[in-house]
């Protein structure tokens, strides 16, 4: 049996400010930072066999908090990158709403439909990110995992192992969180969902703030 820990990054800048980031980058903010504080604190107890991040800085830096004092092998995926958004990229979600309305509705509401200008379709998407998890644990069969990756990523783990609706892709729950934490088992081509998107590890205040 193989469990993966998934996680998403801590809040970042651009988080906060509503702007798209997709492959571009941002730092952690300092709840962000805190975030994945909260998380490494829950997960102090668990001995990993591995760890994969993103090649985005918000990811390694989340992976940094939370494995500080462990020393365990840390490799980085481009498989595990969030969703190319092309030209949205950088841009305020506001902005690209107001270029494109359209555009923006399909993104979000009908992703079967959407139609990506110079970034990566749903399919293509959803595709690269399940090839990186099957190479992955294929890797590390019978091994404790802990993957670092991001929301639209986590999304795609779940669409494709739960075979969720395209066009449910962003209303399927739980809400992947900021540093939230889902586990699975796989054991003969079967997947078992422990947790799912869980923010447990967030002081109660916090977690109060979300519906989750």
């Amino acid at each position: 049996m193989t469990t993966i820990y998934l996680t998403r990054h801590g809040q970042t800048e651009w988080n906060l400010e509503g702007r798209s980031q997709g492959k571009l980058d941002s730092k952690l903010t300092e709840l962000g930072r805190k975030q994945a504080q909260w998380l490494a604190e829950r997960l102090q107890p668990i001995s990993f066999d591995a760890v994969y991040t993103s090649t985005s800085g918000r990811t390694i830096e989340t992976q940094e908090i939370i494995m500080a004092g462990k020393s365990v092998k840390t490799t980085r995926l481009e498989g595990l990158c969030e969703m190319d958004f092309g030209s949205w990229q950088g841009k305020l979600w506001d902005e690209v709403r107001e270029e494109n309305p359209k555009r923006y509705d399909d993104f979000w509401k009908n992703p079967s439909a959407f139609e990506p200008d110079c970034g990566e379709s749903y399919a293509t998407f959803v595709k690269r990110v399940n090839e990186a998890l099957d190479e992955i644990t294929q890797k590390h069969e019978g091994e404790t995992i802990l993957i670092v990756a991001h929301g639209g990523v986590l999304k795609a783990i779940y669409s494709q192992l739960q075979n969720i609706p395209l066009d449910e892709f962003w209303t399927q729950k739980p809400y992947m969180h900021s540093a939230n934490l889902t586990i699975i088992e796989r054991q003969e081509g079967s997947d078992t969902f422990l947790l799912q998107g869980c923010i447990d590890h967030y002081p109660e205040q916090e977690k109060a703030k979300f519906d989750y």
